[in-house]
């Protein structure tokens, strides 16, 4: 699945909704730093109705993260009223892995929760609180690029939103491919990396086979 706020690592194309930790926040979401354009069509989301919360959890791709911490909870939701424009929102991307032998699955989630103004904007168009936009993520594991003792390559597939239109159209980012380095500690903790570039992308858990981890807050402008 391929999406201003928040950071993360890309090889061949380190790209995907995290794509945003490689670029300036100002650019497209969706892990897109140093990817490779995709050959593929892009899968544009229907226009005339936006998923809900329930039809995400329905359908994308999750990993096992029982017993490991919930990396959404208490996260600042706000803090992107002044900046360079007046449409704004507070973003993160939270993305979830599973590895059986050499195959990896999983999902990332671009998490928007608007400003005052954008909030305003939205309510108009039917949408209240904070928005998501979710791909699923298929590949499998790779040579570690620059740190860590795992890498992971996957491509993303867009697959729902709850968010406007107009910004699933500008980031609807599908097909491309995505990789990180992962450093894993004894602690269960975990820091992902661009495997191409080395760029620090976000830290979570793991746990067994499952691992999970969400980009720091950014602000994005619209």
């Amino acid at each position: 699945m391929n999406i201003a706020i928040f950071q993360i690592l890309i090889a061949c194309g380190d790209s995907t909704a995290q794509s945003n930790l490689e670029t300036p926040p100002t650019q497209s979401a969706s892990s897109k730093d140093e990817q490779t354009p995709s050959q593929k069509e892009k899968t544009v989301t229907p226009k005339e109705k936006t998923a809900t919360p329930k039809e995400i959890e329905k359908t994308q791709l999750a990993a096992n993260t029982s017993g490991m911490p919930n990396l959404l909870k208490g996260i600042a939701t706000d803090g992107c009223d002044n900046g360079p424009g007046i449409f704004g929102a507070a973003d993160y991307f939270y993305n979830e892995f599973s590895i059986n032998g050499k195959d990896v699955i999983g999902s990332e989630t671009w998490i928007l929760y608007p400003n005052k103004k954008m909030a305003t904007k939205w309510a108009n168009e039917g949408i209240q609180g904070s928005c998501k936009v979710t791909w699923n993520l298929k590949g499998k594991t790779q040579p570690v690029g620059r740190k860590g003792d795992l890498g992971i390559r996957v491509v993303n597939e867009l697959i729902t939103t709850t968010c406007p239109k107009e910004i699933v159209n500008k980031y609807e980012d599908t097909g491309k491919t995505i990789t990180y380095d992962v450093l894993r500690s004894s602690d269960g903790t975990a820091k992902f990396f661009f495997s191409k570039s080395g760029k620090y992308v976000g830290s979570g858990h793991h746990k067994g086979d499952n691992l999970q981890f969400i980009t720091e807050k950014s602000c994005r402008w619209f």
